[in-house]
């Protein structure tokens, strides 16, 4: 078992990957860090004016932000997108002979934002200098998701593997690089914008090329999904909130994963099914009501007339709620954002 990439979930011993079930580690343990030092040469950097991104800068590769193998600091002065690629691909060579779980959590295109003069050059139509810098670090992490799949294709272990691609949140707008368009929102936003991702799965004869599964699914379900792919058994002694996709991706159950998908921070809520979006603010007191079938964009409240639609979604959105665990922690922080002319507030 490897991770390589990002690890972001607590940097005290306990909780380091070594400890938690990962028997290789490279990465850093922070959300983010360099991808090469500041002052490297054929690095293209891009500095946002914003109070995270002066921390980001500040901190370097410095405490939870330096490169591990292993728990033990290292050197490292490539491009961290590319040498993330790279041990990916050193592990899968490694144990290619034997069962392997590997976890590649890629911190691009995450700020801060720095590309490698290379791909820079490979945008050079574009005039504003961020975007430039984004494109180029999304032409290198597409470059080294590449990578790894050419490992497993070269090892012909791709009728034994199966492969998982997908992203966080959406695009963060607050960086002026990117808006999700058509999609309204992006990154900590409760709106499609922030939850509508990529996610692809790759199995050389088991999933068929190419196939489009319409219904929303959640990345809760790689974990139940890759254990019903091993053969593995789960403990009776709990309840799993993942569901195994492959039965559905290949059509032998028909029909919606989740009846509904719920998202809680604090004040915010949403439930979305099969049709409807439902948003909650209750700190507010603002609610609104979208009809994604028809209306992705999320462009006309539906709120007015659906009395007997928004009952429904909150007996529900109450139920599943009412199974959580109580926050462990407060939020961070209540970030504004004006979308389409409207203030929302987002906790953090």
């Amino acid at each position: 078992t490897a991770i390589v990439g990002k690890w972001h979930l607590g940097v005290e011993e306990p909780f380091i990957p070594n400890n938690r079930g990962f028997d290789y580690q490279y990465g850093f343990y922070e959300a983010f860090s360099l991808y090469a030092p500041e002052d490297q040469p054929g690095i293209v950097n891009h500095r946002h004016d914003h109070f995270a991104n002066r921390y980001i800068w500040k901190m370097g590769r410095e405490g939870p932000s330096a490169i591990r193998r292993n728990h033990v600091v290292i050197e490292e002065h490539d491009y961290l997108t590319s040498r993330i690629a790279d041990e990916a691909s050193s592990f899968i060579q490694r144990n290619s002979e034997i069962p392997f779980f590997l976890y590649v959590p890629f911190n691009a295109p995450h700020t801060p934002f720095q590309a490698p003069e290379a791909y820079f050059e490979q945008f050079s139509h574009v005039s504003d200098h961020n975007k430039r810098v984004y494109y180029a670090m999304i032409q290198a992490l597409d470059d080294a998701v590449g990578v790894i799949n050419r490992t497993v294709h070269e090892l012909g272990l791709e009728e034994q593997t199966l492969i998982f691609f997908a992203s966080d949140n959406g695009g963060a707008t607050y960086t002026g690089a990117t808006d999700n368009a058509p999609l309204k929102g992006g990154k900590f936003s409760n709106f499609e914008g922030g939850l509508n991702i990529p996610f692809v799965m790759k199995w050389k004869g088991v999933v068929e090329p190419g196939i489009v599964y319409h219904h929303a699914v959640s990345l809760m379900d790689i974990f139940v999904t890759s254990v019903s792919a091993a053969e593995g058994d789960l403990p009776e002694d709990r309840v799993y909130d993942g569901v195994d996709l492959l039965p559905y991706v290949n059509g032998s159950i028909k029909g919606p994963v989740h009846d509904a998908l719920v998202w809680r921070s604090s004040y915010n809520h949403a439930i979305r099914t099969d049709r409807w979006k439902l948003i909650l603010n209750d700190g507010e007191e603002h609610m609104e009501l979208y009809d994604l079938q028809v209306d992705k964009s999320e462009m006309w409240n539906r709120l007015e007339g659906r009395h007997e639609t928004v009952e429904e979604l909150l007996r529900e959105l109450n139920r599943i709620e009412g199974e959580f665990l109580s926050p462990l922690w407060p939020r961070v922080m209540d970030y504004h954002f004006i979308i389409d002319g409207v203030d929302y507030i987002f906790a953090i």
